[in-house]
């Protein structure tokens, strides 16, 4: 047998064979990157989902009161509903420390809007007008990060 042969039979297949693995956990890596960051959007657009949900029910209980002239919620619905509120934003507060770690300097940016909205005047404002408000930025900030998302995910 002569180096070629040798080579032909012995080397180059195991130099294709490891190409072939190295090639194949790097594509591993990259599709669970994907998955992660996939499931870290889904959870920060879950999170202003259920934000945006609490501005609406409390929204709805403080335009449309009851009969008695009181809010259409019952104490038991509104916790459950501010329990969520608090989770959620709890959710938005941990994707924005995580930071560009897993998702883009753009989502980051959207979040940060969100976070640093001006803080409502509970002592002169109304709790209608500074639930709208909040609406709006939420639902803005739920809007622009679904965008950046598809963007990072390449959807």
């Amino acid at each position: 047998m002569n180096i070629w042969e040798i080579t032909k039979t012995f080397f180059i297949p195991i130099i294709i064979a490891l190409i072939t693995v190295k090639i194949s956990l790097r594509k591993f890596r990259t599709e669970k990157w994907w998955e992660k960051k996939a499931e870290t959007y889904s959870s920060v657009i879950d999170a202003l989902h259920k934000l945006k949900n609490y501005c609406q029910q409390k929204l709805v209980a403080e335009y449309r009161p009851s009969s008695y002239g009181e809010n259409n919620l019952s104490k038991e619905r509104e916790g459950e509903l501010y329990n969520q509120y608090k989770q959620a934003h709890q959710e938005v507060i941990r994707a924005i420390d995580v930071g560009s770690f897993i998702i883009s300097e753009a989502a980051l940016k959207v979040l940060s809007v969100y976070q640093n909205r001006p803080e409502p005047d509970w002592d002169t404002g109304w709790l209608g007008n500074i639930i709208a408000q909040d609406f709006k930025y939420i639902a803005t900030c739920l809007e622009d990060f679904k965008k950046e998302a598809k963007k990072d995910l390449s959807i």
